[in-house]
């Protein structure tokens, strides 16, 4: 079966855009930019295809970002409103919901799970970036950090303080790599990388580098943490887990080739 072109129905395009997500019932988030490439730099409309239609996804501004797609058709992002502020919205059988900040300007979606809880971050009155869950119309700020990735059993993680966390029904949990002095939980979850990330066991896969330039992609079972072996090359990442505990991902040859990894358990 070959391709098929799903931004040529939009009349809005320029010349590029991408899909990232699908879910069983066919629907497909992504977004459609106003480059030749799919970049950060590149400014662009979030786009849910359903049944083949593109929508655009914005709160009233030009542009959007798309971060999450559920089985239940639930889709999340960030996206500017007329003010140029940009905040997390969750869209929903037709409805785009604006899920507001903490008291500042800005705030950003960055996951759902299958019940339809949503986490990211939002900045505060003192531009502070916090953590945040939004469940169902009510808002949780989670202190500071981001909040990447959340599974069916509400299980949340992130960066918290510099650390790695997961936040789990009230409690804050470290799970062993820090960002001060040694190194940097790399990348954090945004858009074009690939952040923590929790499957529905609570395992989490994630990446950190040192200041040396040195990364390497880790597995955390919910007790010990464990450095992934890689191909020689001091340079690993983690890109997606499944419900086994098995990770994708990318890492280097001892000769400087980047090789496509599965880590299984």
């Amino acid at each position: 079966m070959g391709p098929r072109h799903v931004d040529q129905a939009w009349g809005l395009v320029g010349n590029a855009s991408y899909a990232s997500w699908i879910n069983d019932a066919g629907d497909v988030l992504g977004a459609m930019h106003l480059c030749n490439i799919a970049v950060p730099e590149c400014e662009g409309s979030a786009v849910l295809w359903h049944h083949g239609s593109p929508m655009p996804l914005t709160l009233g501004g030009i542009t959007s970002t798309p971060a999450g797609l559920n089985a239940a058709g639930q889709a999340v992002g960030a996206a500017s409103l007329p003010s140029g502020d940009v905040h997390a919205f969750l869209w929903q059988d037709g409805t785009m919901t604006d899920l507001g900040t903490l008291g500042g300007h800005s705030s950003s979606a960055m996951g759902i799970n299958a019940l339809g809880q949503v986490v990211g971050f939002a900045a505060t009155a003192d531009d502070a970036l916090h953590a945040v869950l939004w469940d169902h119309g009510t808002t949780t700020d989670l202190g500071e950090g981001r909040a990447c990735a959340i599974n069916s059993a509400s299980q949340v993680v992130g960066e918290s303080e510099g650390h790695a966390v997961v936040w789990d029904h009230g409690m804050k949990i470290d799970i062993g790599l820090s960002g001060y002095g040694t190194g940097s939980i790399n990348p954090l979850c945004g858009p074009f990388v690939h952040g923590p990330t929790i499957n529905a066991a609570g395992d989490v896969a994630l990446s950190y580098c040192t200041h040396d330039a040195v990364c390497s992609a880790y597995l955390w079972d919910g007790r010990a943490l464990t450095k992934l072996d890689d191909l020689g090359g001091d340079d690993a990442t983690a890109f997606g887990m499944n419900a086994r505990g098995w990770i994708v991902g990318q890492s280097a040859t001892a000769s400087g080739e980047l090789h496509a990894v599965l880590w299984t358990r």
